[in-house]
């Protein structure tokens, strides 16, 4: 069973992100993980170190999700969009 990190839904100030008991990496949720990428990205923390350890989670795997959420998701294209891209070249 995976438990669930507690968020507050009220912004980005990091008081407002309850921290989990320490779990191990396979065990964070989405909404958490999303909630620490959203405070890291609010600029509150000048770095990495200083809000993987406000939040007590490694510091690689701070890094692991913004190279995550930096990379683009693969669109589906559709055999028409396919068809037309070949054409116009």
């Amino acid at each position: 069973m995976q438990k669930e990190a507690i968020t507050n839904n009220t912004g980005s100030n990091p008081e407002n992100i309850n921290k989990p008991v320490k779990l191990r990496h396979s065990d964070y949720t989405a909404d958490y993980k999303n909630s620490i990428l959203e405070v890291w990205n609010s600029g509150i923390y000048n770095t990495v170190v200083e809000c993987a350890k406000n939040y007590d989670i490694k510091e690689n795997t701070l890094y692991n999700w913004i190279s995550q959420s930096k990379k683009p998701i693969e669109s589906v294209k559709s055999p028409e969009y396919v068809a037309l891209k070949k054409i116009s070249w």
